[in-house]
């Protein structure tokens, strides 16, 4: 039983007691310790929108209080992602379509990230072993309580939703750095079989395709202003990860506190410990996902009549092989065991690529993995959250380096801005990287590129990776070569690479691993460092130049879609005077059409008309897509390139063919040309369909409104309608939006310390029957935040208090 009293703000006495005699307090539980015998307490402030603050007097104890109340929101992930990372799924669902199931299983076997996780835990700290261990006692006491049937929303009543143990659930963490690299290839290293054997299911092109896109298309922004920028003269941070709303990548807003330790508020990405973006007194913090590579895959070269055995430097090396056992459900309940062998370099596992890399008695792929060694990974975040000053903070990226995949963009209560990418990353010799450029005009070395992967000749040693003294693991690059700026006016990013963090200060010279340089930034990065960077009266930040609170949020909400701030001038002289276009074989009416856009304001609100035949225009369904007037010029990133080709002097003009296109699209999916963005994009909340604004990458636009991309392989299902138009998500119920703001936080320090808003976009819980399963989705669709509670008297002080403690004995 839990320990439980509605509070209101004139029963704040009452709660002050309470927690000062929390400790003390014996209330019912189930019988649950720890290996060590410990018994579990923690008090759980909920204030306005189902916001968790979370006291405990120790890290045991506050694992288990924050395991609790992430499994009463969000418990389905880490059920469902420990599932795939034991390797289960088939014993509980069957093979799956292409085998999808027993492809991940084998793949996970390979990968052995419980085996990993067992070696490696008795190595971590004290403090991060009672963090793990608490959260998995957490999460486990409300299975006792409320059982499977109990759990939020898709995965309610399934048999596969069980108790884990500490082991289980920091396997799921190392799962969760290797997301943009090992767990996205999972499915594929299962399948890899060598000619001869018996062949694995192959999956469709399709699904390969897929998994790649996973790694390239991402959509998080962040904002860092120093001293020179805000009205205040401290930091000001506003973080904007951008994942699916469906899945095992939403964040989690809380507070974590260990008085006189620990005091960190903002978002858990997923069900991981701790907290991934937010603030302390200190230092204010966000991610974005780095442009830059964190593994490499290799093709060998085999011995002819051997195919598990590969030439290096012109000798001959054996793979290793691993025999792997999977129990499948079959359809009538029943299970059959299936057996696989799998193989392994000095690289790696094999791995197959439908129709890009299968494995032939010539040729195979297998790959090296940047974060398959990355035990400092919540050390890297638990620091993070400690963090006393900008100092250190920092200090943490050069003596931890356990950041897996992500940019940070900080800035501190002193007004210092500081960026930095401490991404686990593959260290190539300036030799190698030479090679590989060389091979891209080969087919395979540059399709793989087209999808951000690089692929490597295995057979030769001089692309291996370079071992470097203070690099956190071998072959990785060393914090002291990565890239990283710090200002006191403005730091911001957008997937892009290091090289445009702020448009005064570029930064070159870094190994391309890192990312691209000197290279044109996309639609959206520019938008970013535009609505940042920009001091004069009539920018964002007013006629003084510098932020205000209110300013930053409205900078988030702007909803500026720059593709139509460059083109849409040159698309309406080209209208002047058309009325009809050959589309194909069809003559299309384009005069209402070209009136709409001319009406458009240029902005992706809910009652923006023309926003939406304005996406379809540049569509890759509608047309040819279009051609810039102005090139791309190095010493002049943010404005370039810009303006729209000259029609062809002969022919029909290919942008009026783009609006005949677009306006045929639409009424296939059954929507005027006139039709507002806010009756055409949405999200579903159950039965609530509640209108989105923002874009798409296309448009530009900083604020995403996108269809849903599963950056995990999550079992939850997402029901959408008919596509009509892959490229833009267009479906016939209009644009479904499932993927976007994650947790916007503005974040401000002042004298008296940091003062904040949020906004979750698809708010706290996914209980149907939660007060706030739809609440943060209607606010954020009128483009609102709530207010922060961050000081005692602010959480004392919330008209919606309500107070829990747990307790497990």
């Amino acid at each position: 039983m839990r320990v439980q009293q509605q509070m209101n703000h004139a029963g704040a006495v009452l709660v002050v007691a309470l927690i000062a005699s929390v400790l003390s307090i014996t209330s019912c539980g189930t019988d649950e310790q720890s290996p060590s015998g410990a018994t579990y307490e923690a008090t759980i402030r909920y204030t306005g929108y189902g916001v968790p603050h979370i006291l405990a007097d120790n890290w045991a104890n506050l694992g288990f209080g924050q395991g609790y109340s992430a499994t009463q929101d969000r418990g389905c992930i880490v059920a469902d992602q420990v599932l795939k990372v034991q390797g289960e799924r088939a014993s509980f669902l069957g093979r799956g379509e292409d085998d999808e199931y027993l492809d991940s299983d084998f793949g996970y076997r390979a990968l052995a990230l419980p085996e990993v996780a067992a070696k490696d835990f008795p190595n971590l700290s004290q403090r991060e072993q009672d963090l793990f261990t608490g959260y998995a006692a957490g999460y486990n006491h409300y299975l006792a309580e409320n059982g499977s049937e109990g759990f939020p929303g898709w995965c309610a009543g399934e048999e596969w939703v069980r108790p884990i143990t500490p082991i289980d659930y920091y396997a799921y963490v190392r799962d969760g750095a290797m997301m943009a690299s090992g767990a996205t290839l999972a499915h594929f290293i299962g399948a890899a079989q060598p000619p001869g054997a018996v062949p694995a299911a192959t999956a469709p092109v399709s699904d390969f395709e897929a998994a790649l896109t996973d790694l390239t298309v991402h959509a998080s922004n962040g904002w860092a202003l120093g001293s020179e920028r805000t009205e205040s003269g401290r930091g000001m941070v506003l973080t904007n990860p951008q994942f699916g709303w469906h899945g095992a990548t939403q964040f989690r807003e809380n507070h974590l506190t260990i008085p006189g330790e620990l005091d960190v508020y903002g978002a858990s990405f997923g069900g991981f410990p701790g907290m991934q973006v937010g603030f302390n007194q200190n230092v204010a913090w966000t991610h974005t996902v780095s442009e830059g590579f964190r593994f490499t895959m290799y093709e060998l070269e085999l011995v002819p009549g051997s195919p598990t055995r590969y030439k290096y430097d012109g000798e001959e090396r054996a793979m290793t092989s691993r025999d792997f056992s999977v129990q499948v459900r079959q359809e009538d309940g029943s299970m059959q065991e299936v057996q696989r062998t799998l193989y392994f370099t000095h690289y790696g596992p094999m791995l197959v690529v439908p129709a890009f890399g299968e494995w032939s008695d010539e040729r195979a792929l297998t790959y090296r993995d940047a974060n398959s060694e990355n035990n400092e990974v919540i050390t890297q975040f638990l620091e993070m959250n400690l963090a006393t000053s900008m100092d250190d903070f920092q200090r943490v990226f050069a003596e931890v380096s356990g950041i897996p995949w992500v940019n940070t963009m900080s800035a501190s209560s002193d007004g210092r801005a500081w960026y930095a990418d401490g991404s686990a990353t593959p260290h190539l010799s300036d030799e190698a990287i030479a090679l590989w450029q060389q091979s891209l005009d080969e087919t395979l070395a540059g399709a793989f590129f087209d999808f951000g992967i690089i692929l490597l000749n295995g057979s030769d040693s001089r692309l291996e990776w370079v071992d470097e003294e203070g690099a956190r693991d071998p072959g990785v690059v060393p914090y002291s070569k990565q890239p990283n700026l710090e200002r006191r006016d403005e730091v911001s990013n957008a997937n892009q690479s290091h090289w445009m963090i702020n448009s005064a200060e570029l930064l070159e010279g870094y190994t391309p691993m890192m990312g691209r340089e000197r290279h044109e930034q996309h639609l959206r990065g520019r938008m970013v460092a535009m609505l940042v960077e920009d001091d004069s009266p009539e920018g964002p930040s007013g006629p003084d130049g510098v932020f205000s609170m209110e300013e930053l949020q409205e900078v988030y909400m702007v909803n500026r879609g720059l593709l139509g701030e460059l083109l849409h001038d040159d698309v309406l002289a080209r209208c002047a005077g058309a009325d009809t276009v050959m589309v194909g074989e069809q003559t299309v009416d384009i005069a209402e059409a070209c009136t709409v856009l001319g009406d458009w304001d240029l902005l992706y609100n809910l009652d923006s008309v023309g926003a939406v035949l304005w996406r379809q225009v540049w569509s890759t369904a509608s047309g040819a897509g279009y051609e810039w007037k102005v090139p791309f010029d190095v010493n002049d990133p943010l404005d370039t390139p810009r303006g729209l080709a000259d029609a062809p002097l002969e022919g029909p003009d290919p942008v009026l063919q783009n609006i005949g296109g677009a306006v045929l699209m639409l009424e296939e999916a059954g929507f005027d040309v006139d039709v507002a963005l806010g009756d055409a994009q949405f999200t579903n909340k159950g039965d609530l369909r509640i209108p989105m604004h923002g874009g798409i990458s296309l448009d530009g636009v900083a604020n995403i409104g996108a269809p849903v991309i599963d950056f995990a392989d999550s079992l939850e299902p997402v029901d959408m309608a008919e596509t009509v138009d892959a490229s833009t998500g267009l479906t016939r119920e209009g644009y479904y939006a499932d993927r976007g703001p994650s947790i916007v936080i503005a974040i401000e320090f002042t004298d008296d310390g940091p003062r904040a808003t949020s906004i979750a976009a698809y708010s706290q819980s996914k209980d149907p029957n939660s007060p706030h399963f739809a609440d943060q989705t209607q606010l954020y669709s009128m483009e609102q935040f709530k207010p922060v509670r961050f000081t005692e008297e602010e959480i004392m002080g919330d008209p919606e208090l309500e107070v829990v403690v747990i307790r497990s004995n």
